[in-house]
């Protein structure tokens, strides 16, 4: 297993993803109708800051991440929402930066298709919105009944 940070096209990647990220915070904020000076101030930094993060000039600390996402009212997450498939269409190699990794990134993860990732998001957000456990609960087990319904039925229509 290689370093990652060993070749310069790693590097590239880290880059690309530092500026990934960068257009999301942008994004957002604009989204939100802050200026860079007003996003810095609820931060406790400069603009300048705000503007090198957007640029993705700056790595950003795992604690500003979760701060900012805080701060702009989204999940951690969204600042990563989607952030494979435009490295790819950039044209790295996805599959081989994360071979080189410690870990393995795709290990218990199901890939979404991009046609259903607004359902997704929408079914999790209704779904979290449930106070009842009882019913959370009668919900999941019909979810997996339908899902497993599909997974046996296209097993049989493939022979």
């Amino acid at each position: 297993m290689s370093d990652i940070f060993d070749s310069d096209t790693n590097e590239e990647v880290l880059n690309a993803i530092d500026e990934y990220i960068g257009a999301r915070i942008r994004i957002r904020r604009n989204l939100l109708g802050l200026s860079q000076d007003q996003l810095a101030k609820s931060l406790r930094i400069s603009f300048q800051q705000v503007q090198k993060y957007e640029k993705g000039s700056n790595r950003i600390a795992g604690s500003r991440i979760w701060q900012l996402a805080r701060t702009l009212n989204i999940p951690v997450s969204y600042f990563f929402d989607g952030i494979e498939r435009s490295l790819s269409f950039k044209g790295y190699n996805i599959p081989q930066y994360a071979s080189d990794c410690l870990c393995d990134a795709d290990e218990g993860f199901t890939e979404i298709p991009m046609e259903m990732e607004n359902s997704v998001r929408e079914l999790v957000d209704a779904f979290i919105s449930i106070k009842d456990p009882v019913v959370a609960n009668h919900i999941l087990d019909l979810v997996k009944s339908l899902a497993q319904k599909e997974t046996d039925n296209s097993f049989e229509t493939s022979f």
